[in-house]
């Protein structure tokens, strides 16, 4: 499970107390399950407090059934979001599902007064709304700190999503290099990734990728480590990843191959993993692509068994 962090402005340095909620990411036909507040025009998804004694999915499953009738069969949690303002953490569990049977809704005083209705909006719509946080800054706070974490989260669960000025840091390596987010850029990357002997190197397959492969590839690596683009001269000329289990994938297309970009991209990237707490890294090289091997050589990687290479950080 991924954790991600958020700091209020107002936040003290310290948290004197902890709340924790739980959520549910309903995607059907490519429209998210959302609760809708009609009284303030506001969206979030379903969930809410967990109580006392109670686990994270049966939180979850309750909160869910109870705003929005939907009896849901769930996994996770996927991702928690933590948030800090004021001297308050507050922890949010998300978890992915799908309905497997109705219920009646049991709404609060407060929901039945704000009109909270159960709605279905596309995903692309509602990440539109979402990506908008900041203009709600100093005007409804409330209304910014929720749309913040449900865009991350969104962002998280389905990269598609991401815009470039998503609140990811770009990484600057020199004045030729920087390391970009993942956000959506399919008209480029897909050109990489139909090069037989890019795929061949990267995948040992001579398969070209189609589009399909394409997203799923990124979604796989954003949900399950960090995953860059790496930005030369201003032009995206390949993508860099860093995996939960400390692996690392560097893919440079061809036309940019041999220029040092890939050792330039792999100490980055050590500096990275070093900040996230790893004590090594490993990257999978096969036996046959010494181009690869070389360049990994020179980033000071020794090779260990197999295709295994490792460098500690």
């Amino acid at each position: 499970m991924k954790t991600f962090s958020i700091y209020g402005k107002n936040y003290f340095g310290h948290y004197d107390s902890v709340r924790i909620a739980c959520r549910a990411i309903v995607l059907r036909g490519g429209k998210l399950l959302m609760s809708y507040d009609t009284e303030k025009d506001r969206w979030m998804s379903p969930g809410g407090g967990m109580e006392e004694g109670e686990d994270p999915a049966a939180c979850c499953l309750r909160e869910s059934a109870e705003e929005t009738g939907a009896v849901l069969d769930i996994s996770g949690p996927v991702l928690e979001i933590d948030e800090y303002y004021e001297n308050w953490r507050y922890v949010t569990y998300f978890f992915t599902g799908d309905i497997k049977g109705i219920t009646a809704r049991k709404l609060t005083e407060t929901e039945i007064r704000i009109g909270l209705e159960p709605r279905w909006i596309p995903l692309e719509e509602i990440a539109q709304i979402f990506s908008g946080h900041a203009d709600h800054e100093g005007t409804d706070e409330v209304r910014r700190g929720i749309y913040q974490r449900e865009y991350m989260a969104l962002c998280m669960l389905y990269p598609q999503v991401r815009t470039e000025n998503w609140s990811g840091e770009i990484r600057r390596i020199d004045d030729e290099l920087e390391l970009v987010p993942y956000y959506p850029a399919e008209d480029i990357t897909l050109q990489w990734y139909q090069d037989k002997e890019l795929c061949r190197q990267v995948d040992n397959i001579e398969l070209e990728y189609d589009l399909d492969m394409l997203r799923r590839m990124y979604n796989y690596l954003s949900v399950h480590g960090d995953c860059w683009y790496i930005r030369y001269n201003g032009a995206l000329v390949g993508d860099v990843s860093l995996r939960e289990s400390g692996e690392i994938a560097v893919v440079v297309s061809r036309p940019y191959q041999n220029k040092h970009i890939g050792r330039r991209c792999v100490a980055e990237i050590m500096k990275i993993a070093k900040e996230k707490g790893f004590s090594e890294v490993n990257a999978q090289i096969y036996s046959f692509n010494r181009q690869s091997q070389r360049m990994f050589e020179s980033a000071g990687f020794r090779h260990t068994e197999g295709e295994t290479w490792v460098k500690e950080t």
